[in-house]
């Protein structure tokens, strides 16, 4: 019963870390993306004026 109760804890644990990460990896595409986007937008204005 014991290791029972270990094991759905241990698991709940590994899911926060999990879930943790893919917030982690996310922000940091949209951040990324962010750039991308900036560094394209301000191209095209050089080349505008």
């Amino acid at each position: 019963q014991e290791k029972r109760a270990a094991r759905e804890a241990a698991k709940k644990v590994k899911e926060k870390e999990r879930a943790k990460k893919a917030a982690q990896r996310t922000a940091q595409k949209s951040a990324n993306n962010a750039k991308k986007a900036l560094q394209l937008s301000q191209r095209s204005k050089r080349k505008a004026s």
